[in-house]
């Protein structure tokens, strides 16, 4: 999962001609389902789903949304947030390091680092 989310942040830099390390793909569940953004550091600027994000066929973005929306929602239940608050950013630090770095916030407040381990 570390490497498909590393090389989504770097397509989606180069699709939007982004610099990768101020791109943050944002997960948000406003309603029932989820919703995926592009971001420049904090300003949305794209709306997109999770077959553009991962590059992946729709019967399969069906079963990871699936599971992501799970993952959601277990995150916002253990870290006591109302879902239509929370959302997760995934970013890199480095093009070369392929280990993204997954944040979780209430609104535009950042709460915590998301361990790998959380979403596998």
């Amino acid at each position: 999962m570390t490497e498909e989310l590393h090389k989504a942040v770097v397509s989606l830099s180069e699709k939007y001609d982004v610099d990768p390390l101020i791109l943050r793909i944002k997960i948000s569940k406003p309603n029932r389902d989820l919703e995926y953004h592009v971001m420049r550091n904090s300003e949305i600027i794209d709306e997109t789903n999770i077959a553009t994000v991962l590059n992946i066929m729709p019967l399969k973005a069906f079963v990871v949304g699936v599971k992501l929306n799970s993952i959601f929602n277990k995150l916002a239940e253990s870290n006591q947030i109302e879902k239509s608050r929370m959302n997760v950013r995934i970013y890199i630090k480095s093009v070369e390091d392929t280990s993204p770095h997954i944040y979780l916030f209430d609104d535009t407040k950042a709460v915590r680092k998301v361990a790998l381990e959380e979403i596998n």
